[in-house]
């Protein structure tokens, strides 16, 4: 990449990018966890304090579990929600009410309510305190450890290209928690420069997401992305994927880790055909009357974009002069997920929809052509003359 090494570092100082020491630190908040399992019934008791519901999700709260054995933990405001979540509380319900309600309902539950079963705290020791909760999941999730699939996903890939080739930064559109873990590698030494762009120089490179849950709450998945330097825009290419994890098929997390490393390999193989379709984006023009609009609506009416997010997507596309192409707008929808405010759900969602427009930007070109896109399990059919014809 030409000017690479200024690139990056600029990156890195101002933040787009990550180094893999500064992902660990953060993937380290919630490792190494305690697991407690207890079963349902008579001994468990939730004590709730009048502010319990005050403060940040992950830290710790005016809230308490006593199991049936007598361990007792403090819980963080999230571990709570959660916890009352399972008898079908729903959270934001749950942190109005009144705190002694809230407290007898779920104590009810978990004594007599949700009938037999096992639930697991996870937890870290605090010396000189009680252990903090910092998640509830049902007794058989067996978590996996989001520093084990990063290190195995490194190993993958050194494989794949090589020690020389595998050198690694983090995407800063990174959501870390107990809940949702989405991680984005990049290897900065395994690029192309896509011409025919708005930019000089618009360079890609390769990489790799996973996708973790410590409570079980999604799937443990392993995708392809791509990572445009200019903007910092990414691209998850689903189609260059492993795929999810079945949580039934490993009895072991050391399974797990060793799926990933494998995985690395087929999905890296696959990115190499996703850069020639991002180049052949640059040539599909959109020049009919009003066109630009029928692939806007068809994108957010088949991937459900949220209004607001259809508005950014729109302005910016509104905003850009001369000709319009596909390539646009996969830039445009990928940009829109580089914005701070947007949840770890919605981010996913935008940089898997510019994955999409790669693959699945087919437009009706007819005798008559719409400039509408075609539907994903679009197949041309041969003219019944022409059938006859042959």
């Amino acid at each position: 990449m030409h000017s690479n090494a200024v690139s990056l570092e600029k990156m890195v100082e101002g933040g787009q990018l990550l180094t893999i020491e500064d992902a660990r630190d953060r993937l380290r908040d919630t490792e190494p966890l305690v697991q407690h399992t207890f079963a349902l019934g008579d001994g468990i008791e939730f004590q709730l304090g009048s502010g319990w519901s005050l403060g940040q999700d992950a830290e710790p709260a005016d809230a308490h579990l006593v199991t049936p054995g007598g361990a007792r933990y403090q819980l963080t405001k999230q571990a709570m929600l959660e916890a009352a979540a399972f008898p079908g509380i729903p959270r934001k319900y749950g942190q109005r009410l009144r705190p002694s309600n809230l407290e007898a309902d779920v104590n009810w539950h978990y004594q007599h309510g949700m009938g037999e079963g096992e639930f697991k705290i996870l937890a870290q020791e605090r010396e000189g305190q009680d252990p903090l909760a910092l998640a509830m999941c049902r007794g058989t999730i067996q978590p996996f450890s989001n520093l084990e699939l990063l290190d195995s996903v490194i190993a993958g890939a050194q494989e794949h290209l090589g020690a020389d080739g595998a050198r690694v930064l983090v995407d800063a559109k990174f959501n870390h928690d107990l809940e949702r873990t989405n991680l984005r590698l990049i290897f900065p030494d395994v690029h192309r420069v896509i011409t025919g762009t708005r930019v000089d120089d618009d360079t890609w490179s390769t990489g790799i997401q996973f996708q973790n849950s410590q409570i079980g709450i999604k799937q443990t998945r392993v995708d392809g992305y791509l990572f445009r330097y200019w903007c910092t825009n990414g691209c998850t290419d689903t189609l260059a994927s492993a795929g999810a994890l079945k949580r039934r098929s490993v009895s072991d997390p050391d399974q797990a880790y060793e799926w990933a490393r494998r995985s690395v390999e087929e999905v890296l193989g696959g990115l190499e055909n996703t850069l020639d379709a991002v180049q052949a984006l640059t040539e599909i023009s959109l020049t009919g009357e009003g066109e630009v609009g029928r692939v806007l609506s068809d994108l957010y009416a088949r991937h459900h974009v949220p209004v607001a997010q259809q508005h950014i997507i729109t302005a910016a596309v509104a905003d850009l002069t001369g000709n319009i192409t596909m390539y646009d707008i996969m830039q445009e929808v990928t940009r829109a997920a580089n914005r701070q405010d947007l949840s770890p759900r919605v981010i996913a969602g935008l940089m898997s929809l510019g994955g999409h427009v790669t693959h699945g930007g087919a437009r009706c070109n007819s005798d008559a052509p719409c400039g509408r896109l075609l539907p994903d399990d679009w197949e041309a059919v041969t003219p019944a003359a022409d059938v006859l014809a042959s």
